[in-house]
């Protein structure tokens, strides 16, 4: 199960911000909350934005903006209408029965 399609793997992933299951509020790795959500042009989800003036002078920058990332530029993470079923899917797959069936591909 990757933690997320086309995510650079150095960088933190979708998998990395735990959203409640409202999909009202979305957290960092460095335990921002952002509450500023936006129905995704394209439906199927939802996009959190957190703004360059809570990240500015993150310590965990590096692992999760791009090094060409402009720093006045805020962080969005997508949150598909899968998400919850993708994550679930990925405790299984670390789970004893997960990897058995995983072994059997």
């Amino acid at each position: 199960m990757p933690t997320s399609g086309g995510s650079d793997p150095s960088r933190f992933t979708v998998a990395d911000f735990p959203v409640d299951p409202e999909r009202a509020r979305c957290t960092c790795r460095n335990g921002v909350v952002s509450s500023r959500v936006y129905a995704h042009g394209a439906g199927g989800g939802v996009s959190f934005r957190f703004p360059a003036s809570e990240c500015r002078e993150c310590q965990l920058w590096n692992a999760c903006q791009s090094a060409e990332a402009n720093p006045k530029g805020h962080r969005s993470v997508f949150i598909s209408d899968y998400h919850v079923y993708l994550r679930a899917c990925e405790v299984f797959n670390q789970a004893a029965d997960g990897r058995a069936l995983l072994k059997r591909r």
